[in-house]
């Protein structure tokens, strides 16, 4: 599986605290998705004022160079040079004058926790530029957006050098991790350890036992995760909810409203889920159920995704 796979949109609340810094870091030269979007800004004064304003709404929520160091558009040329080539750090966080110490080191990104540093790439492009639901820059400008997934591609595509594997100690010596996992050290790259084996001897009954494992009639997934809710499909495929026992018109999925189960399966012109994986008959799903799960930035299935297969972008 792809690290590239690895995005949430986050609300975040950053804690002023000081600097966890080991050192300066060397700065990256200017990498290629970065001079792509150059490009872009130069190209189209709309999307420039658009990025200008979200950096400085997030300057307003947060004005801290030690957690919020991008404060202009160069600024953030930098940090997107420093995320193309990071590499994964598992720094423990603490407790600072009682409350969550985060571990970032202003623009110094190379002494930035993963999770730290995944956040706040969102935190500089999700704020609100108008009154609509979806009025966020990475919404409202589909070149943006474009640049953005292939962003997530090109770290990936890093995290399969040896580079990539500096800190992989920072994880396997954590003791959170614990021993399900067959250890072959020394990992190439860190997808070679996100991807790592789980042993058969401590998986699943062992150390993360998983409940129905064995269970054909019970769903599991390796992944935590938060339900978000699950709601009846009625038998001619639509879904059916409610709020306060009043009917609603479906569900919001990744910004697009869904009421029919049929349209939610069918694919879009623009889509190649099923052209990857085959057709599925949408009439299999009337009757059933309907879930939707949540997965956070800091569950375990961030750091970890034991199978041995690719999750297609699409």
């Amino acid at each position: 599986m792809k690290i590239a796979s690895i995005v949430a949109l986050l609300c975040i609340v950053f804690i002023t605290s000081t600097a966890w810094a080991e050192g300066q870091c060397p700065k990256p030269t200017r990498q290629p998705a970065t001079i792509e979007l150059i490009d872009l800004v130069n190209s189209d004064a709309v999307f420039k004022s658009e990025l200008s304003q979200s950096i400085a709404l997030g300057q307003v929520i947060n004005n801290d160079k030690i957690s919020n160091p991008v404060a202009s558009i160069d600024d953030y040329y930098d940090f997107i040079d420093a995320l193309v080539t990071y590499n994964p750090q598992n720094i423990m966080t603490g407790q600072l004058n009682g409350a969550t110490r985060v571990s970032m080191d202003g623009s110094n990104y190379c002494n930035w926790n993963i999770l730290d540093i995944m956040a706040y790439s969102y935190f500089l492009v999700d704020q609100q530029l108008t009154t609509d639901p979806r009025g966020q820059i990475q919404f409202e400008n589909d070149k943006f957006s474009n640049w953005m997934r292939s962003i997530a591609v090109l770290w990936g595509q890093y995290l399969e050098t040896p580079d990539s594997a500096k800190y992989i100690s920072d994880f396997t010596n954590d003791p959170n991790f614990g021993n399900w996992y067959c250890p072959s050290e020394p990992y190439p790259t860190f997808q070679a350890f996100f991807t790592r084996e789980l042993c058969p001897a401590t998986f699943p009954n062992g150390s993360r036992p998983v409940e129905g494992y064995d269970d054909t009639n019970t769903v599991v997934s390796v992944a935590d995760s938060t339900s978000a809710g699950w709601w009846p499909i009625s038998n001619d495929g639509k879904l059916v909810t409610t709020y306060d026992g009043v009917a609603q018109s479906g569900r919001i999925i990744k910004g697009q409203l869904y009421s029919n189960v049929h349209e939610f399966i069918s694919p879009k012109p623009t889509e190649t889920v099923l052209a990857e994986f085959g057709s599925i008959d949408p009439n299999k799903f009337n009757g059933g159920i309907w879930t939707h799960q949540f997965l956070n930035v800091n569950n375990y299935h961030r750091l970890h995704v034991p199978v041995s297969t690719h999750v297609k972008l699409i």
